[in-house]
């Protein structure tokens, strides 16, 4: 075999197949750790407790910028998101596969299948655990190639990936066609009649590829043509039904690229979001209230949209921190989304949140600390390690101190 023959054969080297969530671990070389990392994890090292801890603690962790919430919020809206496909190799002499493309997804499941979270997962979005116990990937089959030649097959379905994303039949423009079909199908409606039918939506859904010239139906991602269900009819047309109601609306401003903003908007919208927000389940439009708000939110009446507090789809979650009355009282929701709605960006209007949150005066830091020193007791430190007796006794000269100096701090 010459040194780059088997680059032009890729598909003798993968296999589409369907892996357990317990059998994928996330890559601990993923090349975004470059800076991260001081040295390349060895693979004999792949499976330790200290690497599988460490590369979640680094996919976790909101400074690197994977915004591992985020996708977890995803799924629990939207279910399983098959979208770009999942890479991942067999590990030598193990029941197991590393994930090289596709860390993040693996990532927020795990966490949502995690202990700690499952049974809120499930009672959040009921079979969802179910469903993402298995996840379909794309394997990478070693063979005869050495672990570079691996490596230069994955970056090649990479490159591939980002041609065809490229060449793909945009997402409105596959909105707006699935839209006509469901206005023509059977007994014909018209966008002022338009009400949503299950039976009518599966339909649909089931007969869309089916009617569509072929060369739009390669331009669908492979992976994508997968998706059309009645869901994924029914989400589509909710984000299309919503951009045709605020382009009909005199003085605003609409076009195809703002589909993955409102989409987020209309499709992954958590309660609280939605309670701001509402959406009409039968006809797909906002109520009138929420109309201006959404305007005035995307500054949709500017033609370059000066002044948006909302400019991409990320920021409707933090919108929805703010709304969060679990975590913010009603008072304090109503001042933050004043600012959001004055322009101020919601996730600046979060960050000040939190900042007030964690600074202390020092009388509250004091009584922060007593109260924390008061509830440790001795039976729960190590008794007899010779150190911890005068531990407790310096740190407890330390609050006393510092209770002693309160008036002059």
């Amino acid at each position: 075999m010459s040194n780059n023959d088997f680059l032009t054969r890729i598909s003798d080297y993968t296999k589409e197949t369907e892996i357990e969530i317990d059998k994928l671990f996330l890559d601990p070389n993923n090349p975004r750790f470059m800076s991260l990392r001081r040295r390349k994890i060895k693979p004999d090292k792949y499976l330790t407790d200290t690497t599988i801890t460490s590369t979640r603690k680094l996919m976790m962790d909101p400074k690197n910028g994977f915004d591992i919430a985020g996708m977890c919020s995803d799924f629990l809206a939207k279910g399983f998101i098959d979208g770009d496909e999942i890479i991942v190799v067999k590990l030598d002499d193990f029941d197991g596969y590393v994930v090289r493309e596709g860390n993040r997804r693996i990532t927020a499941i795990k966490e949502l299948l995690s202990d700690e979270r499952r049974e809120a997962t499930e009672k959040t979005r009921p079979g969802l655990c179910k469903e993402l116990a298995v996840i379909p990937v794309t394997e990478v089959l070693q063979k005869d190639l050495t672990p570079e030649q691996v490596d230069q097959i994955i970056d090649q379905m990479l490159g591939i990936r980002h041609l065809n994303q490229c060449k793909q039949w945009p997402p409105y423009a596959r909105g707006v066609s699935l839209y006509k079909k469901y206005l023509e199908y059977e007994k014909p409606q018209t966008k002022e009649t338009f009400s949503w039918d299950d039976e009518r939506g599966e339909g649909v859904a089931k007969n869309f590829l089916e009617g569509l010239d072929p060369s739009l139906r390669d331009l669908i991602p492979k992976k994508g043509r997968r998706k059309i269900s009645q869901d994924n009819t029914k989400n589509v047309l909710k984000t299309i039904r919503v951009m045709e109601q605020l382009d009909d609306i005199k003085g605003t401003f609409i076009n195809k690229q703002y589909y993955s903003l409102l989409e987020e908007l209309c499709v992954g919208a958590t309660a609280q979001l939605r309670d701001l927000l509402p959406i009409d389940e039968n006809t797909f439009h906002l109520t009138w209230d929420s109309v201006e708000k959404v305007i005035d939110l995307c500054s949709l009446r500017s033609e370059k949209r000066e002044g948006a507090a909302i400019h991409n789809p990320q920021q409707w979650r933090y919108l929805s921190r703010i709304l969060d009355k679990t975590e913010n009282e009603p008072e304090l929701i109503q001042t933050m989304l004043n600012k959001v709605m004055s322009g101020d960006s919601p996730e600046d209007v979060w960050a000040e949140r939190e900042a007030t949150r964690h600074t202390f005066s020092w009388a509250t830091w004091l009584t922060e600390l007593a109260t924390l020193l008061t509830s440790s007791r001795m039976e729960n430190v190590p008794i007899k390690s010779p150190r911890t007796k005068d531990v407790v006794l310096q740190m407890w000269a330390v609050l006393d101190e510092l209770e002693a100096r309160r008036g002059e701090i």
